[in-house]
């Protein structure tokens, strides 16, 4: 027999039903879980066969996350040097829309990388302003 204590405290894993999720929270929730467990199973597929992966991931607030083994930029810049050296040209099945978006994407990844990059900066210049001032009022007063 069961008793209250002893039930389930949670629904477990549940099927959940394919359509798209309407509320931008739970978008932006669900968008996080899914993004962290796939980078994690392309990093077990790249560790298992041992080749290169790179996977961008624009997310709900139009920012782009990137995972590569070994890095992403690795990943790219070697995709890009063997479609220059076998003069790589689309046919048919491949879609020049589909890579020229490839490399907007990355271009906007290497943008945001630069403002991250640059407001960390700013950061760490405004702490050491502070520090010098409190430290100016500490030897005033």
């Amino acid at each position: 027999m069961e008793t209250n204590s002893a039930k389930k405290k949670t629904r477990g894993r549940l099927k959940i039903e394919m359509k798209k999720i309407e509320s931008k929270k739970k978008l932006q929730v669900t968008f996080t879980k899914r993004r962290m467990g796939l980078f994690r199973k392309a990093g077990e597929l790249a560790t298992l066969c041992g080749s290169g992966i790179a996977i961008l991931v624009r997310s709900p607030a139009d920012n782009i996350s990137s995972f590569g083994y070994p890095s992403a930029d690795y990943v790219i810049h070697n995709y890009e040097s063997t479609c220059t050296s076998y003069n790589y040209s689309p046919s048919e099945g491949d879609s020049t829309d589909a890579k020229n978006g490839y490399f907007q994407a990355v271009a906007r990844l290497e943008e945001q990388k630069r403002i991250e990059y640059a407001a960390k900066e700013e950061d760490r210049i405004r702490g050491e302003r502070n520090l010098y001032w409190r430290q100016q009022k500490v030897l005033v007063g």
